[in-house]
């Protein structure tokens, strides 16, 4: 369809209160999420996902550079003058298990009998970057397949990246929005999550 993109977690804002919802609108940041730094809120997500055996060990315990600076977050590329935290995590951390929540595949799965056998059944897909605003950022939610759009607002986003595969169903969906991880992420974030697309 000539479409690439995202899957995208986030934590659901929460109905303002007395003056706030005046000044800031009828939805505003927990301020419970507030209270920790960007910093350390990544590194439970981190945990959060080696306790699942969604990463190896080493993801919580070595620092991650991008190889570029926005990772692949388009989020965080849109948004790239506002103050936050990112982390790419590293794609040889990834544990075949996080197939319980994303679409994942190898080297093997793709090019069969061609494939290099060097790396051939490390995961490639997806990548994942996390990152932490200190205010509300938008996004447009898409589905190309049935031209649906929504706006979507949080403050801090999971974005797991497929590199080159075009849309699909099957790629581009959370494989289960009732993952108990889901609720691990929420008790971080002080509220509950929630998934969608983004495309380009």
């Amino acid at each position: 369809m000539g479409f690439y993109g995202n899957v995208v977690l986030y934590p659901k804002l929460v109905p303002g209160k007395g003056l706030l919802r005046q000044i800031l609108g009828p939805y505003d940041i927990p301020k419970e999420a507030l209270l920790d730094p960007p910093e350390d809120v990544i590194k439970k997500i981190v945990s959060a996902f080696v306790n699942h055996g969604f990463l190896d060990e080493k993801a919580s315990q070595e620092p991650v550079q991008s190889r570029y600076p926005y990772g692949n977050s388009h989020i965080l590329y849109d948004n790239k003058e506002l103050t936050h935290a990112h982390r790419q995590v590293s794609i040889s951390s990834l544990k075949p298990r996080i197939s319980e929540l994303v679409f994942t595949t190898t080297p093997r799965e793709i090019e069969g009998d061609l494939v290099d056998e060097e790396g051939a059944d490390e995961q490639f897909v997806p990548t994942i970057d996390i990152v932490i605003f200190r205010e509300i950022v938008y996004f447009t939610d898409s589905n190309p397949a049935n031209r649906h759009e929504q706006e979507v607002c949080s403050w801090a986003f999971i974005e797991f990246g497929f590199e080159d595969f075009r849309f699909t169903e099957e790629v581009h969906s959370l494989r289960n929005p009732n993952h108990l991880i889901l609720k691990d992420f929420g008790d971080i974030f002080h509220s509950r999550m929630d998934w969608g697309r983004m495309y380009w």
